[in-house]
């Protein structure tokens, strides 16, 4: 089968019965939309340490999970459901690059020698239920 003749319609449909082909010619036709839609996106907000390739490749993933989900049928609409995933996408990988990550400098690994021999300062489940139990006694 020729899928490059193929209508978008037929395509979206040999798509959703996951014809590998199919999907790959569908990425082979919508790969420079999303570059476009991703470059868009970027140039407005780019975070630091988002490159657009991983952004690309993110929304590349999302689609071929989430493609079940899309109800359209024309190229309008797949371009406006590309659209929101790039959104999606860069949105949560700029969150990601901006979380303010934990200081780990004062942490202690479970497994070290040295904090086998620590002594707890938080009481354990069992602790703490023991606890309750001996003041609803009271």
């Amino acid at each position: 089968m020729d899928w490059k003749e193929l209508p978008l319609e037929q395509l979206l449909e040999r798509t959703r019965e996951n014809q590998p082909s199919a999907w790959d010619e569908l990425l082979r036709r919508y790969q420079p939309v999303i570059e476009e839609l991703v470059a868009q996106r970027m140039a407005n907000n780019a975070p630091l340490g988002v490159n657009p390739s991983d952004v690309e490749q993110n929304v590349v993933m999302l689609a071929l999970s989430e493609l079940a989900r899309f109800r359209g049928q024309s190229e309008g609409e797949l371009r406006k459901w590309l659209k929101k995933l790039v959104v999606s996408c860069a949105e949560d990988m700029r969150r990601h690059a901006t979380r303010q990550k934990r200081d780990e400098s004062g942490v202690l690994s479970l497994d070290a020698s040295e904090a086998q021999h620590l002594p707890m300062e938080q009481r354990t489940a069992s602790q703490f239920t023991l606890q309750q139990e001996n003041w609803r006694r009271l």
